[in-house]
């Protein structure tokens, strides 16, 4: 035993005695990226996810100061679709031969490019990205779907009972935005680390 930490010991002051150290010579040097506000980003959401994620990125280094290249971004488009449907009903629970929407997708598409910041020239890019998020939601059209009524024969609003399940459409597609934002931004640093 005496013998093999000895020789243990021997290999370590060896090794660190020389200078050598483990590294990966092939790794490239991060290149500085800024990321100014993305255009369309009115709450500024969008481009803190991005810088988020460009963090963890193994090839570019995010400063909001001076930086060789700029990722310049702008949102195309930002749309929500109908995905699920249920069939209407009367206050006595009797069903109509009417579908409503309660579920949706949020869809955002984003242009990206990256520019050299001392030319403006686009050295990669355009690229489009899109994200998507999926939400449901009651319908407020829907008296049953917003209330019931109690043994007592007393109206209830449903929306204090879900936990914060069950949401109006407008607040739904609000909250959904953090996901799609956070997929988007993720493609994008990842997209970044592959260039």
């Amino acid at each position: 035993m005496k013998a093999f930490l000895g020789c243990l010991l021997t290999i370590v002051a060896v090794c660190t005695s020389c200078g050598y150290h483990f590294s990966n010579v092939d790794r490239p040097a991060r290149r500085a990226l800024t990321v100014p506000y993305i255009k369309g980003d009115l709450d500024g959401r969008l481009t803190s996810h991005v810088i988020e994620a460009l963090t963890t990125s193994s090839r570019w280094r995010y400063t909001q100061g001076e930086a060789e290249y700029i990722l310049e971004a702008e949102i195309l488009k930002n749309f929500n679709d109908y995905i699920g449907y249920q069939y209407d009903h009367l206050e006595s629970g009797a069903l109509i031969d009417r579908l409503v929407p309660n579920e949706g997708r949020k869809t955002i598409l984003v242009k990206i490019g990256i520019l050299k910041s001392a030319t403006q020239e686009v050295v990669y890019g355009p690229y489009e990205i899109g994200g998507s998020s999926d939400y449901d939601f009651v319908n407020s059209d829907t008296y049953t779907d917003m209330s019931f009524i109690d043994s007592k024969g007393v109206p209830h609003s449903v929306l204090a009972f879900s936990l914060g399940q069950l949401d109006a459409e407008q607040d739904a597609r609000r909250v959904t935005l953090q996901g799609a934002y956070k997929e988007i931004a993720q493609k994008i640093a990842v997209g970044l680390d592959n260039l």
